[in-house]
């Protein structure tokens, strides 16, 4: 009997498609009928320690020596605009880390155009993902604020926004159950709060439950610590 075949990467578990969905149910179907069970693989296989590492476009939060933080695809509102920033950048970042790690791409991939600039194409998709927040006060102090939004707080740039939720993009475009593509919107858009006050601290954002769905049964001791961390 051949050993069963390794477990596909995270991302791959959690995209979810239909098709997918279909297929498993009908492996399930076949393998209860033949009194197959199906292989169960436990967390450890999934669970990775990590390192930061790579600090270059780091800066004190309480000693800003440049405005040039931020690596463009998980750069938060605040930066792109010039405005005052601190912590909550990072935790703007994770969200975009943990889109990128479950779908495979990014969550902001901004382009340049002939008609705007790279920086107004980032800030129109952030504006169409978290559907309709109001600009902030602190956005609108930015250095560069006059160059996205007008007195009104409406976006200058590109007139036309496509509005697209995060819940109907992970549900629509990358096929994940309803289920699945609810809770992941309820944890990321907490962390995507266009107001840096507003966001979610790290510590908050440890305590959704979304990541604590693993059974801590099934965790050895040296598991348990990594979740812990």
């Amino acid at each position: 009997q051949q050993p069963p075949p390794p477990p596909p990467p995270p991302q791959q578990q959690h995209q979810n498609n239909k098709q997918g969905q279909q297929q498993k149910g009908s492996a399930t179907k076949s393998s209860s009928a033949s009194s197959l069970s199906v292989p169960h693989y436990p967390p450890s296989q999934f669970l990775l320690p990590v390192k930061i590492a790579d600090l270059g476009n780091a800066c004190w939060f309480d000693k800003h020596f440049t405005n040039d933080i931020q690596t463009r695809p998980y750069r938060a509102p605040e930066v792109i605009v010039g405005a005052d920033y601190g912590p909550a950048v990072d935790v703007w970042s994770v969200a975009c880390v943990v889109f990128e790690l479950l779908t495979g791409e990014l969550m902001f991939n901004a382009q340049n155009s002939k008609y705007f600039r790279k920086d107004d194409d980032h800030f129109a998709q952030i504006l169409e993902l978290v559907e309709k927040q109001r600009v902030p006060d602190s956005l609108m102090r930015g250095k560069h604020s006059s160059d996205f939004f007008n007195q009104k707080r409406e976006f200058r740039p590109i007139r036309n926004l496509k509005f697209w939720g995060l819940e109907s993009v992970l549900y629509e475009k990358y096929r994940m159950s309803r289920k699945d593509s609810k809770e992941l919107a309820s944890f990321l858009l907490p962390m995507l709060a266009l107001d840096p006050r507003a966001r979610v601290t790290a510590v908050e954002a440890l305590q959704h439950p979304w990541l604590h769905q693993i059974d801590d049964g099934e965790l050895n001791r040296e598991e348990k610590e990594l979740l812990d961390c």
